[in-house]
């Protein structure tokens, strides 16, 4: 068990104690290894490893007291987990915004795995078999918010005239608070879930230099269930929709709060159990589709030339993270509250009762469709090797994939793209009930199977094994990714929209292709050279190699390390924020962001591209509201800056003895201090391609030069 205070924040440290990190973790780990004959071996294997790690502050403890001291009224309780906590103050930038940095947190991970392989050789064939049983399991609190039960309160100084910390803090001396949330959560879950596999695989050699290799394999990843029996899923094919819980414990384990909230609302939603329904225990039914076919041929032509080839298709199993959307949902309530001038939030009455934020109008977060599927992927390879000099090889090759049944996170109580807008469509309970599926809902966002991505790369290299103190390899790639697996205006790795283990939202539920385009992350050219030289120099080298030892201890056995990497840019999507051109309302459905309208005849790239001009703002337009339709911009239409960095170092040893030394090495990042701008703004409301920031990443940076001495023995 390790501890530390670990946030590094003093203002958290200052307020709530030192705020500490915790770890135990355990690894145990056997095999036994049998030679049933000369040529059939079987190898089985066993593993478990668990962990635990702890999150907290030594004020948390005192959460229901400080509340009691407060008198604050119309919390629901202390956390079901006994951790304790604390409330959570939000000003405009004092103590970094927010005064706590949330729960108090015990998380608790395990894996189990049991393994064992056949290999058997039989004249030409090498055969190989096996399987894999694996249970996970994982304990994590349920939370929604930093401060949840003992609940977070804001404060931006609108009652005292200002917006600045000063205001702010004085509206909260004065009582005044101007928006108050809380979150009531059950118990910490304990999901856990089987995954079975087995394979089997013939490598045939056909000739002494022509392999052929095909094998099969099959698995089934059952959906995650838990010990608590807190999972919640939505029935989108009952009309009205129904909420399904685990068996009569989950109907047991509903929030009254949240019952309250959805029951009785304009067609009555009800609950009901996983039974009642026909699905099973996990509300999920297991996918058992998930079969990967394989094939491979190696041709080693002339001793020289090297052709290979291979084809299957692989899967990903859906782990826990998407079991976090189905985890808490009906077992936990939240409500917001929101100051205005005839009804203010004065303490300690900052919860009133019946005055939450939309009370009559809930939100679902999230479904899983009852039939979600692994993604999986169809991949092929094609390469040819050839030997040009002793030590030296050149390599072509072909990469392909088509990815399908990616996870994204519609809203299906979306409606469609109009022209009277989403307020006139859902004013009056009668509107509501002609116009939503779920009209007892705003929301409805569950997580799907639907999107998809092609790739297709081309590689060439030219590589040099260790030879003559040089080893280098050279590596250009051509690469073309296009996917709407990303979201509506994807600038970054993980699609914007949501959390990023939710998947991303989209702009229209109705046509998810319409958010295709490049992927930010695949960039459309990339070279990467990498090489180390021992210098020629000192005893036993080429030059000076009768030089004294005192003479060799300075100047002899130092090898230089180098990578250069020259890449174009990331593929960038322009995006705009308030407002509603398809009259869907997209903020209620997560979508923050959407994309804005081509002005036709007007380049998006500005004659002379500067950093404060990267992008030509005249060239995008935001629609009006209530149009009918989506901007027209596509994703992934713009490049952002690329990256062209030379990193190196220089080091050698100085042996003191024959087991004891020191170990030198100065490293350059970014040598030559090549300015690589990061991305633009993408903004078209507010300085849209304007670049503030140099690149962080990949050596990209400012130079550093970094020094170490280290003693080995």
């Amino acid at each position: 068990m390790t501890a530390a205070g670990a946030n590094g924040n003093s203002d958290y440290d200052a307020v709530l104690g030192t705020y500490s990190q915790g770890s135990d973790l355990a690894n145990y780990a056997g095999s036994y290894n049998w030679i049933v004959r000369p040529n059939l071996i079987n190898e089985f294997r066993v593993g478990y490893t668990k962990s635990a790690y702890t999150f907290g502050y030594p004020l948390a403890s005192q959460g229901d007291a400080l509340i009691s001291s407060l008198g604050i009224q119309g919390l629901p309780g202390s956390p079901k987990n006994g951790l304790g906590g604390v409330p959570s103050l939000y000003f405009p930038s004092l103590f970094g915004g927010q005064t706590s940095p949330g729960h108090p947190r015990l998380q608790k991970n395990g894996v189990l795995d049991l393994n064992d392989g056949l290999t058997w050789i039989k004249g030409r064939h090498t055969i190989k078999a096996g399987f894999e049983f694996r249970r996970l399991n994982y304990q994590d609190n349920i939370t929604f918010l930093a401060g949840d039960e003992y609940g977070d309160y804001f404060f931006s100084g609108a009652f005292t005239g200002g917006s600045s910390d000063a205001h702010a803090f004085a509206g909260a001396l004065l009582g005044f608070a101007d928006a108050t949330e809380f979150a009531q959560n059950g118990p910490d879950g304990k999901p856990f879930g089987y995954h079975y596999g087995g394979f089997i695989q013939d490598e045939f050699r056909i000739r002494p230099n022509f392999t052929l290799t095909a094998g099969i394999r099959y698995e089934i990843n059952t959906p995650f269930d838990d010990e608590t029996h807190q999972l919640g899923n939505f029935d989108r094919n009952f009309p009205g929709g129904r909420l399904i819980v685990q068996g009569q414990e989950g109907l047991n384990n509903i929030s009254p709060a949240w019952r309250s909230q959805v029951e009785g609302l304009y067609n009555n939603v009800p609950f009901v159990s996983s039974d009642a329904v026909g699905l099973p225990i996990t509300l999920r039914n297991t996918y058992k589709g998930n079969i990967q076919p394989r094939l491979g041929l190696a041709w080693n032509r002339d001793n020289k030339t090297t052709i290979r080839a291979a084809a299957g298709i692989y899967s990903v199993p859906v782990l826990g993270a998407v079991l976090y959307s189905l985890l808490g949902v009906d077992t936990s309530n939240f409500a917001g509250f929101t100051s205005t001038a005839s009804a203010p939030l004065i303490f300690p009455n900052v919860f009133p009762n019946g005055s939450a934020s939309n009370p009559g109008i809930p939100s679902y977060r999230r479904a899983n469709s009852f039939d979600l599927k692994d993604p999986r992927a169809i991949q092929w390879t094609f390469s040819i090797d050839r030997e040009i000099l002793r030590g030296t090889v050149v390599r072509a090759a072909y990469t392909g994939s088509h990815t399908y049944n990616l996870i994204y996170s519609p809203d299906l109580n979306q409606v469609r793209p109009n022209t009277v807008g989403y307020a006139a469509l859902t004013a009056t309970p009668v509107l509501r009930l002609q116009n939503l599926k779920y009209p007892s809902f705003g929301e409805v966002l569950t997580r799907d199977n639907g999107p998809s991505s092609k790739y297709h790369a081309l590689t060439l290299e030219f590589n040099r094994r260790f030879a003559r103190s040089l080893t280098f390899t050279n590596s250009y790639t051509w690469a073309k990714n296009l996917t709407n697996a990303l979201g509506v205006a994807p600038n970054s790795n993980i699609g914007q929209g949501g959390q990023g283990d939710n998947g991303p939202n989209v702009s229209n539920y109705y046509d998810i292709k319409d958010d295709t385009g490049n992927a930010a992350f695949t960039r459309r050219h990339r070279f990467v050279n990498t090489f180390t030289y021992d210098l020629p120099f000192g005893r036993g080298r080429a030059c000076l190699a009768n030089i004294s030892r005192p003479a060799n201890l300075i100047a002899g056995g130092w090898r230089v390390t180098g990578v250069t990497l020259l890449q174009s840019g990331p593929y960038l999507t322009p995006y705009f924020t308030n407002g509603d051109p398809s009259g869907t309302n997209p903020k209620q459905r997560s979508v923050p962001q959407q994309r804005p309208d081509v002005v036709s005849g007007v380049n998006a790239i500005p004659a002379n591209q500067t950093a404060a001009n990267w992008f030509n703002a005249a060239a995008f337009s935001v629609p009006a509201d209530n149009i009918g339709r989506f901007g027209n911009a596509g994703v992934g239409i713009l490049e952002g800056p690329g990256t062209k960095a030379f990193s190196m170092s220089v080091g050698k040893d100085f042996n003191l003895t024959e087991r004891c030394g020191l170990r030198y090495e100065a490293q350059f990042a970014n040598l030559f201090n090549i300015e690589n701008f990061a991305n633009p703004n993408m903004n078209v409301r507010s300085n849209f391609g304007q670049i503030t920031s140099l690149q962080s990443v990949e050596q990209g940076g400012p130079r550093t030069i970094q020094m170490t001495l280290r003693l080995f023995f």
